[in-house]
This record gives structure tokens, sequence and C-alpha cells, in this order.
């Protein structure tokens, strides 16, 4: 699903997308893994946490980017409706 993305916080290892907010998608790979695009990177991500706003979802998890650099990420995801 495609939509615009937020990050809202990372640890050490993933600081250069903490101020990342423009289009991505999230998509599932399978029951707990997604495919996470921040612009044209590509990133592992495994939720473990959701909190429905109003307007948006929530996500809070673990990240992974091509280079193995892992840890948590939060973000925000407005999806894009047609």
């Amino acid at each position: 699903m495609k939509g615009q993305i937020k990050v809202l916080g990372t640890n050490e290892s993933l600081k250069k997308f903490e101020d990342f907010e423009g289009e991505g998608s999230l998509l599932s790979v399978d029951q707990e893994h997604h495919c996470l695009m921040l612009g044209e990177e590509k990133l592992f991500y495994q939720i473990y946490r959701t909190v429905h706003a109003e307007e948006s979802v929530q996500y809070e998890g673990w990240c992974a980017d091509k280079d193995s650099n892992a840890g948590r990420m939060g973000i925000d995801f407005k999806p894009k409706i047609a």
C-alpha cells in the first residue's frame, strides 16, 4: 500500500532515516514481515505495535537496511486513497 510516511523516531543505527517524510509504501511479505519503502530506500520491517489514529496508522517495529544496519523505527503512515 502506498502513501505518505513520516519517520517518528529511530535508534542510533538507523539515524539516517530519522528526518524522512515523503512518499513510500508498506507491503506484507508474510504474516510477520513487511517491505518498507522510504522513497527509493528498501527496508525490512517487522511490526510489533500498531496504533490506529483518525487519519493515519502508526507503527513501531524492528527495521533493517541493505547494509545490515538494524534497530527500532516508528513511522506514521497515511495511506493514499485512490
